[in-house]
């Protein structure tokens, strides 16, 4: 009982974090199609564009993605997001 216990939270956990890191993926392919067609937008224009994200959640994907896949200017109240 106990390898099976074992073996079904194991499942559990693997289809969770599979299904985070489409999510993820999913999220990252949105904004990079976004800013190839709109350049150099802020976070709230982003988020007005993709409404069915969570706004903190574009934030935190957008920040993980500077200096890799993007690159921002401005100053921090009023940065603006673009494709490298």
């Amino acid at each position: 009982h106990d390898k099976i216990l074992s073996n079904f939270l194991l499942l559990r956990y693997l289809k969770s974090y599979i299904c985070n890191s489409v999510a993820e993926l999913r999220l990252k392919a949105l904004i990079m199609e976004d800013l190839r067609v709109h350049p150099l937008s802020k976070i709230s224009d982003i988020a007005e564009r993709i409404p069915d994200i969570d706004m903190k959640e574009i934030r935190k994907m957008l920040y993980s993605m500077v200096g890799k896949e993007i690159e921002k200017e401005g100053t921090r109240f009023d940065s603006k997001y673009y494709i490298k």
